[in-house]
């Protein structure tokens, strides 16, 4: 569904797509905050909402525990960078950048299997022990 032009907001039923393996809209004119329903697609393995004007913050996508690949970027959002992101032991690609994001990057777990991180283009901080 990427590059279509679409507008509105992503719908609060995807949580109930728990068997969903890839979200891709990125690239389209979505905005509004991610539905906390989010975080219920635990089979999601890609989610990929880069280049829309979605605001707020992170919801809670915690149990979405064998996801790869997050690309957030080139949207509005902003708060913190939830902590339980350096956790995931699958993230290999997460991608932040060009947010409202501020505060530390979360130093625990470090994404340790993770090749890519990117937060440039936000007023988030890393910690100087996470060299």
């Amino acid at each position: 569904m990427s590059n279509n032009s679409l507008t509105g907001t992503l719908p609060k039923y995807v949580g109930r797509l728990e068997n969903l393996v890839n979200i891709s809209f990125a690239d389209n004119k979505l905005s509004g905050k991610l539905p906390e329903t989010l975080g219920k697609c635990i089979s999601l393995e890609r989610l990929y909402l880069q280049g829309n004007s979605f605001d707020g913050t992170i919801p809670d996508i915690s149990g979405l525990m064998g996801v790869k690949e997050i690309d957030f970027s080139n949207n509005n959002l902003s708060g913190n960078v939830p902590g339980y992101l350096a956790n995931f032991n699958s993230l290999e690609y997460l991608n932040l950048s060009v947010n409202n994001f501020e505060g530390f990057l979360p130093t625990k777990g470090k994404f340790k299997n993770a090749t890519i991180v990117s937060v440039f283009g936000n007023k988030t901080y890393v910690e100087a022990s996470w060299n």
